[in-house]
């Protein structure tokens, strides 16, 4: 009986990646999401610090052929939402330097996994409407200087 009900609660996660969340269909909706207008942009504000040649990631999400390759990966892990990783719960504080995805972000790239990771046209222009990650904390302010000589 557990499994039935976690397996209908993926179920009613993924009915509720659809349009709900999301932006208003643009034209570019409308002729179908495209990794180099939609999905290299959200790859790049969300996975690619870590999912980079050298990074941290098992697996790099740089370009178009590796982001395909993992087209599955992306899809389990957006829909799990255990990535990009962020223990912090929605309910608490505001925390400076948040790591979440946008639920419309999730359900767009989402849109793009499940429409067939299609490439797009190389003139098309990236999407803007990503906001722009935290800059990284500066370094703290010494309150206190001791000189020991």
């Amino acid at each position: 009986m557990v499994k039935i009900r976690t397996l209908g609660a993926f179920g009613l996660v993924g009915l509720g990646c659809g349009t709900a969340d999301a932006a208003p269909p643009t034209g570019q909706d409308q002729a179908g999401v495209t990794y180099r207008h939609d999905a290299a942009p959200l790859l790049a504000r969300y996975c690619e610090s870590c999912h980079s040649p050298g990074g941290i990631g098992p697996i790099t999400l740089n370009s178009y052929a590796s982001a395909k390759a993992a087209a599955a990966a992306i899809r389990g892990a957006v829909m799990s939402e255990s990535m990009p990783p962020w223990m912090p719960s929605d309910k608490s504080a505001p925390i400076r330097n948040s790591r979440a995805m946008r639920p419309e972000d999730r359900a767009l790239l989402l849109r793009w996994v499940e429409s067939g990771a299609s490439e797009g046209d190389a003139s098309e222009q990236p999407r803007t409407d990503i906001p722009a990650a935290d800059p990284a904390p500066a370094a703290p302010r010494a309150d206190l200087t001791v000189d020991p000589g």
